[in-house]
């Protein structure tokens, strides 16, 4: 199903689109409308052709999204799927609908991992740790759940004994998919 996009103006400055056929610009454009959420898309040339140019004759898509291939801007997967890599330049920014809801979760997540036993002053003492570490080391520290609160196997509690002060890089680089936008 299509969606309905923003284009951040950094597309039009890419060095590579820039200098490329205007048409090649229209059907990235067009393949990032047609994906879903992750980027992806079937890889039917000729089903693209017509959603993004069906009044146009003579475009042949197949050799333009080869060509967006060949220039690192989407991937064709053996899958028969395209993904699209460089759509997170151009496009990728949450609206404050979607930062809500990630955030309501979470906060729904941790009240539901909050046992009525756990001592919420426990859990203030570690957050405090942390802002403590932070001041006195000038390096930024997170609480970090030892057993994750939402894991695909088991799932933590929000008590003080699963909780740990470390790093804000360490905990960065695990695969907790927990991003810091800036700007």
């Amino acid at each position: 199903m299509a969606r309905a996009r923003n284009i951040k103006p950094g597309l039009f400055k890419n060095e590579i689109l820039g200098v490329a056929d205007p048409i090649y610009t229209l059907l990235f454009e067009g393949l990032w409308v047609l994906a879903d959420r992750e980027g992806r898309l079937e890889d039917r040339p000729l089903r693209i052709k017509a959603e993004v140019f069906p009044y146009r004759d003579g475009v042949n898509v197949d050799e333009m999204l080869s060509w967006l291939q060949a220039n690192g801007f989407i991937m064709r997967e053996p899958s028969g799927s395209i993904l699209i890599v460089k759509r997170h330049q151009w496009y990728d920014e949450k609206t404050p609908a979607q930062v809500n809801a990630e955030a309501a979760a979470r906060r729904a997540r941790r009240r539901k991992a909050m046992p009525a036993w756990a001592h919420a002053g426990e859990i203030k003492a570690v957050y405090e740790a942390a802002r403590l570490a932070t001041q006195e080391t000038g390096q930024e520290h997170h609480v970090d759940h030892i057993v994750p609160l939402a894991g695909a196997l088991v799932c933590g509690l929000h008590v003080a004994a699963n909780l740990q002060v470390i790093p804000a890089a360490g905990n960065l680089k695990k695969s907790n998919k927990f991003e810091v936008s800036h700007g």
